[in-house]
């Protein structure tokens, strides 16, 4: 249990890090014609930043998850592929096996 209380503190720690430069880069435009308008970058900062920030966003948000969901579907699924063999060897009745095959196969497939 406290193993559990200390992750979810240390997320919620880094998610806070990592919301500082937003916290702190916003910037409230009031030189515009019609109405201000926040902005996320700061153009005091230069246009680095925001091509960092948009690159750190893609990389954090998008392509981490993307590969840490595809490792783990893959994963799961060459476990029922391989489980699956195991065990129709213990199912005697070959109409029974097939079908279970062909239940088998077809979440896989529709998960990848």
């Amino acid at each position: 249990m406290r193993k559990t209380i200390y992750v979810t503190a240390a997320l919620w720690l880094l998610s806070l890090l990592l919301a500082v430069p937003d916290l702190v880069g916003s910037y409230v435009n009031e030189d515009s014609e019609f109405y201000p308008y926040c902005s996320p970058y700061n153009y005091d900062w230069g246009e680095w930043y925001e091509k960092f920030r948009t690159m750190f966003r893609f990389i954090v948000l998008f392509a981490c998850p993307l590969v840490v969901i595809t490792v783990f579907y893959t994963a799961i699924a060459f476990t029922m592929v391989f489980r699956s063999r195991d065990s129709f060897r213990t199912v005697t009745d070959a109409y029974a096996a097939a079908r279970q095959l062909k239940s088998r196969r077809k979440v896989i497939y529709s998960a990848l």
